[in-house]
């Protein structure tokens, strides 16, 4: 199971959530508020960020996930570097770890190896780092997340739907206007989010895709298509 699936509720259980909630779930928007949000929760010291980073090393798996998930929360030297090597392991739960670890500090200096675990044969770990490139919000990895957004899997092209709105630009807005067509509902709704948060009143494409998700077949992408069509 993918690290990134654990963290998010199923659909059933997000039948109540306003369209403003639908589109701000746990993660995403905006990257610095969440980080903030991690960093306060967690409050690492030097003593315990040293105790993580030697459980980066530890022989238990579990262990190595949880040292991971922490320090994505610290902003030392080591700590990076040690998230970098686990980012080489051989077991793709160990990199999911590790590379949302590294999306969640802002590390922009590890862009080109999240963009490299993008191209993984491994789902989740594909899924993981098209996310942290989203979180990283650097336009060099574009055409990775342009990449990621034609995946066979339905949970990577998502989660690129989403990457794209927070890296933002022309080439990406014309990539969300499509995906806004996706067979998924799931990617048609992270399609709405994302070009709802790119906000381009001046472009009347965006609207009218908007406009006609707020007819979708799904009951959810509508509800959220409308809202953000009013936001116009």
């Amino acid at each position: 199971m993918s690290l990134g699936k654990l963290r998010r509720a199923p659909v059933a259980a997000q039948t109540r959530e306003s369209p403003a909630e639908r589109c701000s779930w746990e993660g995403w928007l905006p990257p610095a508020a969440g980080r903030e949000r991690v960093r306060n929760s967690t409050r690492l010291d030097a003593a315990t960020v040293s105790r993580m980073v030697a459980l980066t090393h530890s022989g238990d798996k579990n262990n190595r996930i949880l040292a991971a998930e922490r320090l994505g929360a610290a902003q030392d030297a080591a700590s990076l570097q040690a998230l970098v090597n686990m980012a080489g392991d051989r077991d793709p739960m160990i990199q999911e770890a590790a590379v949302r670890a590294l999306g969640r500090r802002g590390a922009t200096s590890t862009t080109p190896i999240v963009m490299r675990l993008a191209s993984s044969p491994n789902s989740h770990l594909r899924q993981g780092a098209v996310w942290a490139l989203g979180q990283l919000q650097d336009r060099s990895a574009l055409d990775a997340v342009m990449i990621a957004s034609r995946d066979t899997s339905k949970h990577v092209r998502n989660d690129a739907t989403w990457a794209l709105g927070l890296i933002g630009g022309p080439r990406a807005s014309a990539r969300m206007k499509e995906l806004a067509q996706d067979a998924n509902p799931q990617v048609r709704l992270a399609a709405v989010c994302s070009l709802e948060m790119i906000h381009d009143a001046k472009d009347p494409q965006v609207r009218a895709t908007l406009s006609r998700l707020s007819s979708d077949p799904d009951p959810i992408v509508r509800e959220v298509a409308r809202w953000a069509t009013a936001r116009f």
